[in-house]
């Protein structure tokens, strides 16, 4: 079912096209009649209307797509991230995906991971950087 802001989009559209062709008419009558100025007019009142019809087209797709729900990054959407843009799950992903152990059905999962950073934290915080607890 369409929402409010839905329908009143439409409605809205239905309004423009309707208001583009009476511009249209008005602008065949300004020819017919070689009225240069009321011509001058409509044509700018179309170009108004076509404008402001981008507008609401573009608003309503990202209205649409606010709405949406986001998709789940694939598998393998780690390898395009630079290392300072990784989370956890990307660091977890990466080591399973190139560990020996993953290869043979092993791997870490999730809370493994974050509990291996977190003692990783908890070392360079103490000014351990050889890695030994």
């Amino acid at each position: 079912m369409a929402d409010f802001n839905d329908e009143a989009a439409r409605h809205r559209g239905k309004q423009l096209i309707v208001t583009r062709k009476q511009a249209e008419a008005h602008l065949a009558y300004a020819e017919a009649n070689g009225d240069l100025e009321y011509a001058a007019e409509k044509i700018q009142e179309i170009a108004n209307i076509d404008r402001e019809g981008e507008n609401l087209n573009r608003l309503f797709q990202q209205y649409t797509e606010a709405r949406q729900a986001p998709t789940a990054p694939s598998s393998d959407a780690w390898r395009t991230k630079k290392s300072e843009e990784m989370t956890p799950e990307d660091v977890r992903l990466m080591l399973n995906d190139t560990s020996a152990t993953a290869k043979i059905g092993g791997g870490i999962t999730y809370e493994e991971n974050v509990n291996q950073l977190r003692k990783l934290a908890q070392a360079k915080a103490r000014g351990d950087y050889h890695g030994k607890p």
